[in-house]
């Protein structure tokens, strides 16, 4: 059997791209469903592309897996289906999202036929929560946690030490990836570590989540008391309109030891007095070698006592 595969544009009776906009405004960063609908005559043939546009401080994401079903239409029977993106956008006011484009494989037959087409551009209204400044990060989710732990409950350390920061961080109806990171700042004489960072969405009984979990490590480079700081996340609840916010606490420790820098200068200190020392008596040797070799007692030879014996 031969099998034929074609590229064609979606000109149909029938739309075989389709776009069920999100209606009504949204908060910055809230959670905006978008509906695309894919029809074709023929059962569908592998897995659609969708050229998703890149747009400042916006993520859209595919979520799980189509709904298939079947519809009656002039042409016959046709098969749906229909997928579900979640877009975040940290932008305010009129967010225009551009045209689309998606190809998708149908099998009428003996013949594997590429459709093409394009998702209708459309625009989103996204409203700031008041209280929030414009260069800030904005969580908007009904129901967000916080989850902090420390890898040691000791109050003291040595220097060079290392002490780890780890956050969970959780939102309903929200992406991981729509989630800020934790704030790198530490005091002076303390070096943080880039976090490892893990992203995870579940959605268990109908429900959606998002999930980051991340973990800062702290090292100890100068002695005395250490202030980590406490950390304040806000969060705007679009169900009650209202900014809510938590503070995970800080710690303080102590330090001893001297400092690293120290250590380094009394090393390296070590190592130039001793190659001053070594170059200077290397000088002095080849300076005064023949004073000193002519100093060296050499081995005399005497002559006989008695000069006719043999």
């Amino acid at each position: 059997m031969a099998w034929m595969c074609f590229l064609l544009p979606a000109l149909h009776a029938y739309e075989a791209v389709t776009l069920i906009p999100p209606e009504g405004d949204f908060w910055t960063g809230e959670r905006v469903d978008v509906v695309v609908e894919l029809r074709a005559k023929g059962s569908f043939s592998g897995v659609p592309t969708f050229q998703l546009p890149e747009l400042p401080g916006t993520q859209i994401v595919k979520m799980g897996r189509p709904v298939i079903s079947s519809e009656s239409s002039d042409e016959g029977e046709l098969f749906v289906q229909r997928y579900q993106f979640a877009m975040f956008s940290q932008q305010s006011g009129d967010l225009q999202v551009p045209v689309v484009p998606v190809t998708f494989g149908v099998q009428a037959g003996s013949e594997l036929k590429q459709i093409s087409g394009e998702v209708p551009a459309f625009s989103v209204q996204l409203k700031r929560p008041p209280g929030i400044p414009e260069e800030r990060f904005v969580v908007s989710s009904p129901k967000y946690s916080l989850e902090q732990s420390w890898s040691s409950d000791e109050e003291e350390f040595e220097v060079g030490g290392v002490l780890t920061r780890s956050l969970i961080q959780t939102a309903e109806n929200l992406s991981g990836m729509a989630l800020p990171p934790l704030p790198q700042a530490a005091p002076e004489g303390v070096r943080v570590y880039p976090p490892k960072v893990s992203i995870t969405d579940q959605s268990p009984r109908g429900t959606f989540s998002g999930q980051r979990e991340e973990a800062l490590r702290y090292r100890f480079e100068t002695a005395g008391r250490i202030e980590i700081p406490a950390v304040t996340f806000q969060w705007w609840n679009p169900e009650s309109e209202k900014l809510e916010q938590k503070i995970i606490p800080g710690r303080t420790v102590k330090v001893k030891g001297p400092m690293l820098g120290a250590r380094f200068r009394l090393h390296w200190g070590c190592i130039v007095t001793g190659i001053f020392l070594c170059g200077t008596f290397v000088f002095l040797f080849y300076k005064f070698r023949k004073t000193l070799i002519s100093k060296i007692p050499r081995k005399q030879h005497l002559p006989k006592l008695n000069p006719f014996s043999p």
